[in-house]
């Protein structure tokens, strides 16, 4: 679920991880680790949306 919120934060929130990290649910987890958080999750997305 926290995955799926950075996706939506950055793509249609707009924001840059940067400001993601600012947010409460997102303080434990390191600036360097939302970029890949942020593709295993949005691959794992699109593999849903196909089928």
């Amino acid at each position: 679920m926290r995955g799926e919120l950075l996706v939506m934060l950055k793509d249609e929130a707009g924001l840059t991880y940067l400001q993601v990290i600012e947010y409460p649910l997102f303080q434990s987890l390191k600036y360097a680790s939302l970029g890949q958080l942020y593709k295993r999750i949005k691959e794992k997305m699109r593999k849903r949306e196909d089928g």
